[in-house]
């Protein structure tokens, strides 16, 4: 997967939480998200 995928999953996280009307969390996802966006190297499962 893809950090942008997975980065994606974090944003839905927090919209889903925003609507749900939970006070900081969202936040905490939105940033999570921003990192794992704009990290160098995409995540690779590793068997």
């Amino acid at each position: 997967m893809k950090n942008r995928e997975v980065a994606e999953l974090f944003y839905n996280a927090a919209d889903i939480l925003e609507y749900q009307q939970v006070e900081w969390k969202p936040r905490a996802y939105r940033e999570a998200a921003e990192i794992i966006a704009n990290l160098g190297e995409d995540n690779r499962k590793t068997l």
